[in-house]
């Protein structure tokens, strides 16, 4: 059986010799196993799109890679990150959320990450549904132990924002902002989408499960017809295709980041960058709420992470849950 966390470490050897060659024997002594293990991981890994080339008088270069997110590639540079200790890797199932809640039931570990290409039953909010369309976006859940107090969970679905807005503009340089709860806006259409849910292990310990939803590569017929006019895909937004895999690797990167920033400081820079990403912030905006609409301008987010809206007679209000309409 073929050892698939060693297909991560030739890659990541391969990859740091990326515009040149690297032999056999420096591949034997970087790896310590040999030649001939090597050649049949790569064999393998050719099967699998990898287009990696061999001359005798000059060893391995590597080429290109599948627009694939297997685990190999999401690893390769993240060993030592904290939301990708290990990775799976579905060509289709039925929601990421409920994989990796399964994983999570019988671990203690925390950054097991979760991707397909397809999901059957993805979810989002309020149970409902999230289209996702095959090998075009990211559809990935990630096992998360927040070393954080009961009061300040409020604040994982804000950082989780942060951190994939961040991210995709980073990666494609499109200005995506934030949609209270969990939303990722371009254009004024949702590109990605949070959702955290709870759980606790055969041991007790709790966990949290961090769904997250990406339009990257959707054509416009991708979307079905009553959800065209508000959603969109980066490829739509910038006119071009986007790499999956930088894009996952720089979401894992940055909630790494801001979730450390969250445990070690409180939520105050998770407030700030927020805001700075809010497409609500000083706008006027409705909220659906079980009592009728509420209507006012955006006053950011509360110390519990409700949205803060300045109503009309100047008093705020804040709500926990409704949904967002921008005017």
């Amino acid at each position: 059986m073929i050892d698939k966390a060693l297909d991560g470490k030739i890659l990541s050897v391969i990859r740091k010799n990326f515009d040149g060659y690297i032999s056999s024997d420096e591949l034997v002594n970087a790896l310590d196993v040999s030649i001939s293990i090597i050649s049949e991981h790569i064999k393998a890994m050719r099967n699998e799109g990898y287009d990696i080339e061999f001359l005798p008088s000059l060893g391995y270069r590597l080429i290109s890679v599948p627009d694939k997110l297997y685990p190999a590639m999401v690893r390769c540079g993240l060993e030592k990150c904290r939301f990708a200790s290990e990775v799976y890797y579905y060509q289709s199932t039925d929601s990421t959320n409920d994989v990796a809640e399964r994983l999570a039931v019988n671990s203690d570990k925390e950054g097991i990450v979760v991707i397909a290409e397809k999901q059957e039953r993805g979810r989002g909010r309020l149970g409902r549904k999230w289209m996702s369309s095959e090998n075009v976006g990211i559809w990935m859940s990630i096992v998360i132990r927040p070393k954080i107090d009961y009061m300040n969970a409020c604040w994982i679905t804000p950082a989780a924002s942060v951190a994939v807005a961040t991210a995709i503009r980073e990666v494609t340089g499109l200005s995506a902002l934030i949609k209270w709860p969990n939303d990722v806006m371009i254009d004024g259409r949702k590109v990605s989408g949070i959702l955290v849910e709870t759980g606790k292990g055969n041991n007790q310990l709790p966990f949290m499960i961090l769904g997250i939803g990406v339009n990257v590569n959707h054509k416009l017929n991708d979307f079905p017809a009553e959800i065209q006019d508000r959603s969109i895909s980066l490829a739509l937004a910038g006119e071009r295709n986007f790499s999956r895999l930088d894009l996952v690797q720089e979401i894992l990167k940055n909630l790494e980041k801001y979730f450390n920033i969250l445990e070690e400081a409180g939520p105050d820079t998770i407030v700030s960058e927020w805001e700075k990403l809010s497409v609500t912030f000083g706008r006027r905006i409705k909220v659906q709420i079980p009592a009728g609409i509420l209507e006012g301008f955006g006053n950011g987010i509360g110390e519990n992470g409700e949205i803060l809206i300045r109503k009309d007679d100047g008093r705020i209000e804040g709500v926990f849950s409704g949904d967002v309409i921008i005017e």
